[in-house]
């Protein structure tokens, strides 16, 4: 008979724990950017906006009134005569902001 030569012994890992390790990796590195990019527009709010409002002085109060009780402070808002005025307010705020 012949005699059979025993095969090498591979001490290195499997390669489904190297898949493991590389599945872990990638899981983790795509929260941490998932995380990056949700972060600001979840914790982001707006404050000050400028806003003219023009009509009759009722319908003036309660779009007031609503918008500072579902966001307060984040409008700033300016009561005016009329469309034309609004007009001229968006003029004067939009040099004044650059």
């Amino acid at each position: 008979m012949a005699a059979q030569a025993h095969p090498a012994i591979d001490s290195s890992p499997s390669p489904w724990s190297a898949v493991a390790r590389a599945v872990a990796l990638l899981t983790v590195a795509v929260s941490v950017l998932l995380t990056a990019f949700a972060w600001p527009s979840a914790r982001s709010s707006v404050h000050d906006v400028p806003i003219a409002v023009a009509g009759p002085a009722p319908a003036v109060r309660q779009i007031s009134a609503t918008l500072d009780e579902r966001l307060p402070d984040a409008f700033e808002i300016t009561e005016v005569a009329d469309t034309a005025a609004v007009a001229v307010y968006r003029q004067e705020h939009r040099s004044r902001t650059g």
